[in-house]
């Protein structure tokens, strides 16, 4: 049974969509079909990857566009990079989706943003989960990161921490000559993990 994810903030660079490709990638790697949809004004990228890739900026083609995708077939996960500050598609997502996937950028206003997005998600019935990427590790972590990652806890499940790694920014870029790359072990590991750990909740 087909199963959809859509990661939300309001907070623009929180690593929405860098995240939402890795999500893509550890479904690959873990022999799961994966498609893409990219609903960000941010630019698409225009190369293969492992996993379908759907441009669906266009606001009012969105919901036709995306019910269109959700209704072809795909098995496996179909993967939605929210972009930042559209509530009326945010509301929308919550309500048709699996998963609401909330990036936190460990910052007081990243917390209050992420805090923010998950009482909309919950006001329109939906089902989410937090995830921190560039996350630093315990023994390099500082108080304020400690106490950032507390207060998010206290208002719903943590259900990632991604560590910091540069080469993860390379799956939302272009690659040269227009090949997709392998990326490094580091990269294929956290995909794979993100994919086990928020597999648990949809």
């Amino acid at each position: 049974m087909i199963k959809t994810i859509a990661f939300l903030s309001s907070d623009g660079g929180c690593a929405k969509t860098t995240s939402a490709h890795l999500l893509c990638l550890g479904a690959v790697w873990n022999a799961v079909e994966a498609a893409f949809i990219h609903t960000d004004n941010k630019a698409p990228i225009t190369i293969n990857r492992p996993y379908h890739y759907f441009d669906c900026r266009a606001p009012e083609q969105l919901v036709s566009k995306v019910n269109e995708i959700l209704n072809s077939g795909i098995p496996g996960v179909v993967v939605i990079d929210g972009g930042a500050g559209r509530k009326g598609n945010d509301e929308w997502f919550s309500k048709k989706t699996n998963l609401i996937v909330i990036p936190v950028d460990l910052s007081q206003g990243g917390v209050r943003e992420a805090i923010s997005t998950s009482l909309l998600v919950t006001k329109n019935g939906g089902n989410f989960v937090f995830i921190i990427p560039n996350c630093p590790s315990e023994n390099s972590m500082g108080k304020k990161d400690k106490w950032f990652i507390g207060e998010i806890a206290k208002n719903g499940p943590v259900a990632a921490r991604i560590p910091p790694i540069k080469s993860i920014r390379d799956l939302d870029e272009d690659d040269v000559d227009g090949q997709f790359i392998t990326p490094q072990t580091a990269v294929n590991k956290a995909a794979r993990n993100l994919y086990t750990a928020l597999s648990l909740y949809w």
